[in-house]
């Protein structure tokens, strides 16, 4: 067996990197950058995304967050009161916030939030950078303000590697509008990312596996939409003598027949639609010019309606919310949607599991660090996020009354009652304070 120092890093993650630039995209269409385009044309133009996003986003605003002490020393819950003054004395609320963390991670894979310090000095100062609803003189969060993905992705800016360890130290921005490159190192941002494969700063985008039905789905509505405006206005048809298409004709015939080839290709139904054409006629009294629209009879052979509809349908899935697509088809059970939506609140979870942690592992730490000679705990309270789907109540309720006939007894229980009354929406009880 050969020796080996146990703490130190011999392999590597083998995350395509070269000088800060990411290279683990394969498709052509999705490198260097052009992805942060392609994924915000999805975000902002495909309804079937912008239904999923919708649903995602109006369902964590809903969910409910708190700050849990270590312990019940009185140091413990004055860290606790801390925490969350902080969180209650930033300049975006928080629920916002966490929306839009949301609104970038799952399109692109991953959100940069400055974090941005301040001492509480209370709200009667001059100075915007320390005015704060806590005169405290304790060095609490201002703001966390995006860094956009695209001043990262595009116009040169990269990521900071180590060259040894292959550690992310830092990234290079370049925003809007000055274009000025910006240094920003890790200690002074959070990272929300969709994965952590490969250790990739920039996650992956949830959109990716999406993409694939999103190009057939936009390339297939835009020869669907020019064959109904051909079916509708009908098919343009230019009659011209023979001998002005030969190759012999004259440089006045052949720019004649160019601009008549101009005319017949603009041809649409609309409010300037109109063809002036020349009235000319052979020796025989026939047309020389004739210009005509032909219409198709019967059906086609295939059925555009039912492919885009697959491929909305494909694209819901890749976000576990394909029920957003049930009942459009006069298909599908409350049974089914509702085993449905119970997955898709999983997933959600996930992502409000990842926000959490980065803030438990990384904010909360670099903040508490700073007031380490005013604050003294032991450990830190923690972020807390609820359940993103409510109990079903009438399940609840079998659930309890089985329980109960079994010989369990939950009340008188005050906090057990709470939180079944949180369940049906009804306002909790107030608890007595213990000393």
């Amino acid at each position: 067996m050969s020796e080996f120092d146990p703490v130190e890093v011999i392999g590597r993650t083998g995350l395509a990197q070269y000088g800060g630039y990411l290279n683990e995209e394969f498709l052509k269409d999705l490198q260097s950058g052009r992805s942060v385009r392609v994924f915000r044309e999805m975000r902002d133009n495909d309804p079937t995304t912008g239904a999923v996003l919708f649903a995602i986003l109006n369902t964590v605003s809903q969910v409910d967050w708190w700050v849990e002490a270590s312990g019940t020393d009185p140091e413990d819950i004055q860290a606790k009161d801390f925490l969350e003054s902080c969180i209650a004395d930033l300049d975006t609320p928080w629920s916002m916030m966490v929306k839009d963390i949301l609104f970038s991670v799952i399109p692109f894979g991953f959100n940069i939030r400055e974090i941005v310090y301040k001492r509480r000095l209370g709200q009667d100062i001059e100075d915007l950078r320390h005015r704060s609803r806590f005169a405290d003189g304790l060095i609490g969060w201002r703001k966390m303000p995006l860094r956009s993905c695209d001043s990262i992705q595009l116009n040169g800016g990269r990521w900071d590697f180590d060259l040894e360890t292959q550690i992310m130290k830092g990234v290079y921005q370049i925003p809007a509008p000055d274009f000025k490159m910006r240094y920003i190192p890790k200690e002074k941002f959070l990272l929300f990312r969709a994965t952590t494969e490969k250790d990739n700063p920039e996650g992956r985008s949830c959109l990716r596996s999406a993409y694939r039905p999103w190009y057939f789905l936009k390339k297939i509505e835009v020869f669907e939409a020019i064959g109904v405006e051909r079916d509708l206005a009908g098919y343009p048809m230019l009659q011209l003598p023979p001998e002005w298409l030969m190759p012999s004709a004259s440089p006045e015939i052949k720019s004649m027949v160019e601009e008549y080839k101009k005319m017949i290709i603009n041809v649409r139904r609309d409010e300037q639609e109109g063809l002036i054409l020349p009235m000319m006629r052979d020796a025989n009294g026939n047309e020389m010019v004739k210009f005509q629209l032909l219409s198709a009879g019967g059906t086609r052979q295939f059925n555009t309606n039912d492919i885009i509809q697959r491929k909305k349908q494909e694209i819901a899935t890749s976000f576990l919310a394909d029920f957003i697509l049930l009942g459009h088809e006069k298909t599908g059970s409350f049974a089914l949607a509702d085993s449905k939506t119970a997955l898709f609140a999983v997933a959600i979870g996930a992502f409000l599991d990842e926000i959490r942690d980065v803030f438990n592992m990384d904010a909360i730490p670099k903040l508490f660090n700073f007031n380490k000679g005013n604050l003294r705990v032991r450990e830190l309270p923690k972020l807390c996020h609820g359940d993103v789907e409510t109990q079903d109540l009438v399940q609840l309720g079998d659930y309890l009354t089985k329980l109960t006939g079994a010989g369990a007894s939950f009340f008188p229980d005050a906090k057990l009652e709470n939180w079944f009354r949180k369940q049906a929406g009804i306002p909790e009880k107030q608890l007595e304070k213990t000393i």
